[in-house]
């Protein structure tokens, strides 16, 4: 019965997303006709803020389970106490930080990416740091959201049932197939994010630490997307810093296909085989290291 629970909130999430994006899109096309050009115009505006969109589903989302858990004060006290930010979020959100940013500068110094400068600087428009708000608020409340369900729900459910590598491989299939759903990943998207979800269920064992996992996530996503305004997923954004890929003397043996593999190219760190080592590297070490402690 707890699983067909938790398998119910996962699905609920889901729906609640495409369901607040089919009701927008509704509602404009009964304002405006389909053929009529600012009906398009609002299509692409809602595909461009879709990550505000799931941030919004995010945020009813947590309303809902909150009211619908039996310690509603004493689970929000759990998630969101000064402590678990202090002892659990920050410090892994700076180890998301550490590892984009070890990523990012060993393309700038092989001359693969090259500053541009600022898209936004500290005398920009308050409207301008509101849309830089409003992603990362979006970024935040998917990724706690998500992270609830996947690295706290779920795990728990299957750990009786499945060895831990099992457990974080099908959680890691589940996760895949959701974002894939929501954002028509590639193939290489779908593998860094598969080596994602496994490096963020070992964080967050045990299960009442996910805000561990929260952190890391949250780390790596701002850092990139928000901050260096690099794509994810599809979706465009200009961040604060821009960084654009440059062809390098070092790697100019190399074939365009083999170097786009290297660096992600124009889809950005997460299709990077790079980065999928990296990531893979560091949930190694990680395991290691707490086999090491017990």
């Amino acid at each position: 019965m707890k699983l067909l629970s938790n398998l119910k909130f996962i699905s609920f999430y889901f729906i609640e997303v495409k369901w607040i994006q089919w009701i927008y899109v509704s509602l404009c096309s009964c304002i405006f006709p389909t053929s009529h050009p600012l009906f398009q115009t609002i299509q692409d505006t809602l595909n461009t803020n879709q990550i505000e969109v799931i941030g919004f589903a995010s945020l009813l989302f947590l309303n809902l389970f909150f009211k619908n858990h039996d310690d509603f004060s004493g689970l929000k006290q759990a998630i969101f106490s000064a402590k678990k930010i202090e002892h659990s979020f920050i410090p892994h959100f700076l180890k998301g930080i550490f590892i984009s940013s070890f990523f990012i500068l060993i393309f700038l110094l092989s001359g693969n990416y090259q500053y541009f400068g600022y898209w936004n600087h500290f005398f920009a428009t308050p409207s301008e740091w509101l849309r830089i708000f409003l992603r990362i608020a979006a970024l935040i409340l998917m990724i706690y959201t998500e992270s609830l369900l996947f690295y706290a729900q779920l795990p728990v459910l299957f750990a009786s049932h499945l060895s831990t590598p099992l457990t974080a491989i099908f959680i890691a299939f589940v996760f895949c197939v959701m974002k894939n759903l929501q954002f028509h990943l590639t193939a290489m998207e779908q593998i860094s994010l598969f080596l994602l979800s496994c490096n963020l269920f070992y964080r967050s064992r045990p299960f009442s630490q996910f805000t561990k996992s929260t952190g890391f996530w949250a780390g790596i996503f701002i850092l990139f997307h928000v901050f260096f305004s690099f794509p994810l997923f599809g979706h465009e954004f200009n961040g604060i810093v821009f960084i654009q890929i440059t062809s390098s003397p070092l790697f100019k043996k190399l074939s365009p296909q083999v170097l786009q593999l290297l660096t992600g190219g124009s889809n950005g760190p997460f299709s990077s085989l790079l980065f999928q080592l990296i990531l893979l590297l560091d949930l190694i070490i990680y395991i290691l290291k707490k086999k090491k402690m017990r």
